[in-house]
Order: structure tokens, then C-alpha cells, then sequence
């Protein structure tokens, strides 16, 4: 039997590493090096959170957080008047699967 569990909210996991490597790895589309340093994931792999829920497949780049009506990332620009941020994903992004 299988449970589908939807969460919803911010728990402010990022990735973990500075920006500018992080703009590298999207550059260069490193998806699995960009989902290898994604702190949630890491903390799941530990055991220390989650424990027995697997999260679904992830296919894109991290989605937060874009220019408005843009494809560019916050401070990828001088346009841009927010304060500089590492994209990330945002937290658990499908329904979440318990074992």
C-alpha cells in the first residue's frame, strides 16, 4: 500500500555551494552536479530528515528565483535590485512517496 503525502512550505534548504559555482554547473546544465550539492537531498541521504520518503524525479534546473517574466536568474543582471541569491529548488517539489 502506498500513501501520498503532499508538503507544503519553505524549509530553506539551498544548494551548498557559492554562487558562482553554481552559475557554472547551470551553465554547463550539470543537473546531476547541481542535485548532488542540494542541501535537502543531502540531509535525506543522511537519514537525518524525511527518513523513509523518497521524493520524486527531478528533470530541471533549480527554479528559484528568476527575474520577473524572465528566464534569468536575480543578480545575473544589473537590472536587477534584489539582493544577490544562489538559485535553488524549491522544497519537495511533487508528492512524496512513504515506503
Amino acid at each position: 500500500m502506498c500513501s501520498n503525502i503532499i508538503w507544503l512550505g519553505d524549509l530553506n534548504y539551498r544548494l551548498a555551494a557559492g554562487y558562482d559555482e553554481i552559475h557554472e554547473l547551470l551553465k554547463n546544465n550539470n543537473l546531476k552536479a547541481l542535485l548532488e550539492k542540494d542541501q535537502l537531498r543531502m540531509e535525506q541521504n543522511a537519514g537525518r530528515i524525511f527518513e523513509g520518503w523518497n521524493e520524486g524525479s527531478i528533470y530541471f534546473a533549480p527554479t528559484y528565483k528568476y527575474l520577473m517574466n524572465s528566464d534569468q536568474y536575480v543578480a545575473q543582471t544589473c537590472k536587477s535590485k534584489e539582493k544577490r541569491r544562489t538559485p535553488a529548488w524549491y522544497d519537495f517539489h511533487d508528492s512524496i512517496h512513504i515506503n
